[in-house]
C-alpha cells in the first residue's frame, strides 16, 4: 500500500516537480542532446515516460515522440502539455505490454529511471522487447540510479526510500545488456 510520499508521487503534478527538484532537467537535456541528437523525423520510443520531461530538449526538432507508461495520470499530463505541439503519443500501458508488432521501427528506445521499477526477469523482458523494436542502426538509451560502495548518507538515504526497490550496483545492470 502507498503512504505518504509515494502516494503523493503518483500525481503527476508532484512528481515533475520531485523530477526536477532531483536534477532530471540536467539529465533529460544531456540524454536529448548528447545521445539522441534530434534529426528531423526520428522515431523516438520512451518507455516509462513518466510526465515526458525529456520533450523540454527533443521540441522543435519535428521527431516523432512515442511515450508510455503505468500511470494514467502521468499519460494525462504528457498528451495535455505536448500532444498538441508535435508528433507526440502517450500510451497508458505497462511495460509487460510492449507491442513489438513495430519491429525495428524506433530509430532511438530510451528508457531513463526506469529498470530500478523492475525485477531481473521484467528487465530482461523489456531490454529483449526493446531491441527488436529498434531499427538496424538505432540505440537503446538506459539512464538509472546506482548503488555504490561509498554512497553518503544522503544517497543512501535516496536509495532507502526509492519507490524502485531494485537499484542495482553497476555491474548488476551490464548483466542485461
Amino acid at each position: 500500500s502507498d503512504t505518504g510520499l509515494k502516494r503523493i508521487l503518483k500525481l503527476s503534478f508532484f512528481y515533475h516537480l520531485l523530477q526536477v527538484s532531483v536534477g532530471n532537467k540536467k539529465v533529460w537535456q544531456k540524454i536529448a542532446t548528447e545521445f539522441i541528437k534530434p534529426q528531423k523525423d526520428m522515431r523516438i520510443l520512451d518507455i516509462g515516460c513518466g510526465t515526458s520531461g525529456i520533450l523540454e530538449f527533443l521540441h522543435g526538432y519535428d521527431i516523432q515522440y512515442s511515450g508510455f507508461d503505468f500511470n494514467d495520470k502521468y499519460i494525462k499530463n504528457s498528451t495535455k502539455r505536448w500532444s498538441h505541439l508535435g508528433r507526440y503519443y502517450f500510451f497508458c500501458k505497462s511495460t509487460n505490454d510492449i507491442d513489438v508488432s513495430e519491429n525495428g521501427s524506433f530509430d532511438v528506445v530510451v528508457a531513463i529511471n526506469l529498470l530500478h521499477h523492475l525485477s531481473d526477469v521484467e528487465v530482461d523482458r523489456l531490454i529483449n522487447h526493446a531491441h527488436k523494436l529498434i531499427k538496424p542502426n538505432g540505440q537503446m538509451i538506459v539512464c538509472d540510479p546506482c548503488r555504490f560502495s561509498d554512497m553518503s548518507f544522503f544517497e543512501r538515504f535516496m536509495v532507502k526510500h526509492d519507490r524502485g526497490r531494485n537499484i542495482r550496483y553497476l555491474d548488476e545492470y551490464k548483466q542485461f545488456f
